[in-house]
């Protein structure tokens, strides 16, 4: 169990607790007072260090450079320690990754108590105690053992007159939180359900059963979570509350037409002029006109064969409808089970949630209070490990 947690603090519950204020110095008194040994190795790097949380720190979780490090493997390394090993431990132990905010009005919360540090030891004899996971990441077995996601759902419709859409996407590591509602590379839409699966779906089932509602397959699941530790994380977006303004279109043809006007004005008249054969004409048909599939080029997008907006308004006039299709097939992920009647559709042929279509907002450019991402703690079935993980092994 990691030696520290990070909690927000309710009134009434801590009395005796030690705590430390989740901010540099407050860390650094925490590894002093607990953990002196540790604090005795890392003193040479924390005036460097502080300057790399301030710089930096995203290019170092992105690397192969990080490697989880806890207090036990941190005081067993040879001294002196290196400044990446110093990293890996406070980033695992300490959670200096979450000091990026560098404001108050992104560190804090409305109406909500700041966040400290304390051992985890002391929080776990607490008899009363509340965890609020918004955008911190926590240990693993805290987010099981006391987060409550769908009181926080409830909490920010109340705040947010339940004008919310959501999405749920992945990270490598819990201590990289969303920076974008997708995390694919150059990605400019994504698609969201809305505030019809916020107080259904959400409030009503567990994080696995919300998943393969939304479209996701078992073996996709497995993947993610058992063999490559991915996170899952649900993000819920506020339209209405003062900020960044927020645009939703209905995942149907009107829908996709609007936000091509929108966002992709110089595609708009090539999509008028062959809409009624791009509504009545499979993908594969396409795809023969275009002589490769067209799901094999996603992943490539230095590829001529992918159809970034830039690269589709520089083809000749006239543009046909294959060309049409595949521009909405890689840029707003349009794919072979869009109906065009706003719901998606399940590989089983069943209608699942209403769906929407937005811009791939970047969280950090907006308002604090618009939005909320909560680590979802999935539990695969032992069925579907027993299945899958007899595949890989």
């Amino acid at each position: 169990m990691e030696n520290f947690s990070i909690m927000i603090r309710v009134e009434n519950s801590i009395s005796g607790l030690p705590l430390y204020p989740m901010t540099f110095n407050g860390i650094k008194s925490a590894i002093k007072n607990c953990l002196p040994l540790a604090y005795h190795y890392l003193q040479p790097w924390l005036p460097n260090i502080e300057e790399e949380i301030e710089s930096n720190l995203d290019q170092f979780l992105s690397k192969d450079e990080f490697c989880e490090t806890t207090y036990d493997a941190f005081i067993s390394l040879p001294q002196p320690v290196t400044k990446v090993q110093a990293l890996n431990f406070l980033i695992s132990e300490m959670y200096i990754h979450q000091l990026q905010y560098r404001n108050e009005k992104d560190f804090y919360y409305r109406d909500r108590s700041k966040r400290y540090i304390c051992s985890t030891k002391e929080f776990l004899k607490l008899d009363n105690f509340e965890m609020v996971p918004m955008s911190i990441v926590m240990p693993e077995e805290i987010i099981k053992a006391c987060s409550n996601s769908s009181r926080i759902v409830r909490d920010f419709i109340r705040r947010s007159n339940g004008k919310i859409f959501g999405r749920i996407c992945s990270t490598p590591s819990r201590y990289q939180n969303p920076q974008n509602l997708s995390y694919i590379p150059g990605r400019e839409t994504a698609f969201v359900f809305g505030p019809e699966t916020v107080r259904t779906l959400l409030l009503q089932k567990k994080p696995y059963d919300i998943l393969l509602e939304l479209g996701m397959l078992p073996e996709g699941i497995y993947d993610k979570c058992c063999i490559r530790k991915h996170v899952y994380w649900l993000i819920l977006l506020c339209q209405d509350l003062d900020g960044f303004e927020l645009n939703f279109y209905e995942a149907t043809w009107q829908g996709i037409i609007t936000a091509t006007k929108d966002m992709y004005p110089q595609a708009y008249d090539d999509l008028l002029l062959h809409l009624e054969e791009l509504k009545t004409t499979k993908i594969e048909v396409f795809e023969k006109m275009a002589q490769f599939r067209f799901i094999d080029i996603l992943p490539f997008r230095d590829s001529p064969n992918y159809f970034s907006y830039q690269r589709f308004c520089n083809l000749p006039r006239p543009r046909s409808a294959w060309q049409v299709r595949l521009f909405l097939y890689c840029e707003f992920r349009v794919l072979e089970l869009f109906t065009g009647d706003g719901y998606t559709k399940l590989e089983d042929g069943k209608i699942g949630e209403k769906e929407y279509l937005c811009r791939n907002y970047n969280l950090s450019k907006m308002d604090r209070n618009q939005y909320i991402t909560i680590p979802l703690s999935v539990d695969v079935p032992d069925e579907v490990i027993k299945q899958f993980g007899s595949l890989t092994d």
